[in-house]
């Protein structure tokens, strides 16, 4: 549902335009840049020169578009409730013309206004209060906004899965920092999202050269847990965990370390968001300091479930902004050395890991266990971006079992890329 101003006209769309969303049963104004040429020549000027203009344009303003109209503007693909906004990448089941894709401009500002508006208005208060000060690493009174595709914070089963990842993970990859040949000179390292800790703590363990260890999240109970390991290992003098929203601000000053590492930030990461996350890596890092990113595709079998699960997951992603192209299964993968180069890293290089879980041995029990979570904690953030099958709980189970059979195999893609802050 769209309003448009009564004043509207052909020469006041070619420097801005503006759209009402209905968010949370209240309308706000918001304010976004013109759409690119493609939606200007193909929706707006048709409507505006249109002989039934003023009858369409009334038709927005009171929130009753007819079909017709209806059709036109699903090229944009904006769709609102008061309850649940969300965008569409194709038409309106039923619209014509079918299978258009939405503009991508469009896309982000609306989505990130929709599904961030929280996130944003913290941002604001942030940046008016000028915070400077490192944040205390003890245990926060209140949770910060985040965008992890798992929703319920205090989900045991969630930790279980994240430390079963991160072990299967690592093992696949052949160590923490495989890749860099000069891991033991590091002396000040960050881990963004880190969730359980898995990483910095093996980290900690393998390189005992690193004098600081710094992990950062939103989750505080995952934080805890981290904190609580650390202890346990007797590693807590040179591991430290803050909470942190990434998405907003490093609360670091510049310069602060040798090495950033984040690993499958697809998973919190929608694509407006790299800039100013990648933004913040490179104001901490040292010159000459490295930028590290780990994303995977998304695992292939010869399961008819298990792929069911996968399509379901991507499509998911896809609606809710985390992908740069839609559908892709591939995820973000093929997009890291571009975003790394658009944004200011040098020296870029990447190693792609080919993983593959085979049933009765131990990577096979541990993926086993990860699908078991993880299409389990997903079911909220599949309902709310996406349409969960009635047959679901069936799907869900077939797949668990095909996954145990003898001879199943799957097949998991991850490539590492990083840079040096030139």
């Amino acid at each position: 549902m769209i309003h448009c101003p009564k004043t509207i006209r052909q020469g006041s769309i070619i420097g801005q335009y503006f759209v009402r969303p209905l968010l949370n049963g209240s309308r706000t104004n918001t304010r976004y840049p013109a759409p690119p040429g493609s939606l200007h020549r193909n929706i707006i000027l048709p409507l505006l020169t249109s002989p039934q203009r003023k009858r369409r344009c009334d038709h927005i303003i009171s929130l009753k578009p007819p079909k017709s109209l209806r059709a036109a503007i699903s090229f944009a693909a904006i769709v609102c409730s008061p309850t649940n906004g969300r965008l569409l990448t194709n038409s309106e089941p039923g619209d014509a013309p079918a299978q258009r894709k939405l503009d991508r401009s469009l896309l982000i500002h609306y989505n990130k206004d929709i599904i961030n508006r929280r996130q944003l208005s913290y941002r604001e208060h942030i940046r008016e209060k000028g915070r400077k000060d490192m944040p205390s690493n003890g245990q926060s009174s209140r949770e910060l906004p985040g965008t992890y595709f798992v929703q319920d914070r205090s989900n045991e089963a969630e930790v279980m899965r994240l430390q079963v990842q991160d072990q299967l993970i690592t093992a696949g990859m052949g160590g923490i920092l495989a890749e860099q040949p000069d891991a033991a000179s590091l002396q000040r390292v960050l881990d963004v999202g880190c969730g359980t800790g898995g990483w910095l703590l093996e980290a900690a363990r393998m390189y005992p050269t690193i004098m600081r260890l710094v992990g950062v999240d939103v989750n505080t109970k995952l934080l805890d847990f981290a904190r609580a390991q650390a202890e346990k290992q007797q590693i807590n003098d040179r591991v430290e965990f803050y909470a942190m929203n990434a998405l907003i601000r490093l609360d670091f000053p510049p310069s602060s370390f040798d090495l950033v590492n984040q690993r499958l930030g697809m998973s919190f990461l929608r694509t407006w968001d790299w800039p100013q996350i990648l933004g913040e890596y490179r104001r901490v890092l040292r010159t000459g300091g490295i930028v590290r990113i780990t994303e995977s595709s998304f695992p292939t079998s010869e399961s008819a479930a298990l792929n069911s699960l996968r399509s379901l997951f991507i499509r998911t992603l896809s609606q809710a902004g985390h992908l740069f192209v839609p559908d892709d299964p591939d995820g973000v993968i093929s997009e890291l050395p571009h975003l790394l180069r658009r944004h200011g890293f040098a020296r870029i290089q990447s190693r792609l890991h080919t993983l593959e879980q085979r049933a009765g041995t131990p990577e096979g029990q541990s993926f086993y266990e990860d699908t078991q979570h993880l299409f389990r904690n997903l079911l909220p953030f599949f309902r709310k971006w996406s349409h969960v099958p009635d047959n679901y709980e069936d799907i869900y189970q077939q797949a668990l079992h095909d996954i145990q059979q003898p001879g199943f195999v799957a097949t998991w893609k991850l490539l590492t890329v990083w840079g040096h802050k030139a």
